[in-house]
C-alpha cells in the first residue's frame, strides 16, 4: 500500500487549489507526478468560500470542498497501488 504522506496531501491542495481559481464547482482531473508515484486526482467537488469582504478586491478564500465524488488514483512503475488517501484528512491539512 502506498501511504499518502503531509507533503503529498499539500501537494495535491496547492494544484487544486490553482485549478478551481474562483470558481463554485470543480469538477475533473488533476495528473501529476509526487516523486517517484505518477497520480490521477478525479473529483467532482462543491467549493465554499468565505463571506465576500464588500471592501476588499482579493478573491475570498476557499473554506470547504463538499465532495460529490472522488478517487485517487497512484501508480508506481506503471503499475496502478492501493493508497490510503483520506478526503478528511486532506481537508484537515488543506484548510490548517
Amino acid at each position: 500500500m502506498y501511504n499518502i504522506s503531509v507533503e503529498h496531501y499539500l501537494k495535491l491542495s496547492e494544484l487544486l487549489a490553482h485549478k478551481i481559481g474562483s470558481k463554485e464547482f470543480f469538477s475533473g482531473t488533476l495528473e501529476y507526478s509526487y516523486n517517484d508515484v505518477e497520480c490521477r486526482f478525479v473529483a467532482t467537488l462543491i467549493v465554499k468560500y468565505a463571506k465576500a469582504d464588500s471592501s476588499s478586491c482579493s478573491l475570498s478564500p476557499i473554506v470547504d470542498l463538499c465532495p460529490v465524488w472522488w478517487e485517487l488514483h497512484t501508480f508506481i512503475g506503471g503499475e496502478e497501488r492501493i493508497n490510503d488517501f483520506s478526503f478528511s484528512e486532506f481537508k484537515n491539512i488543506m484548510f490548517e
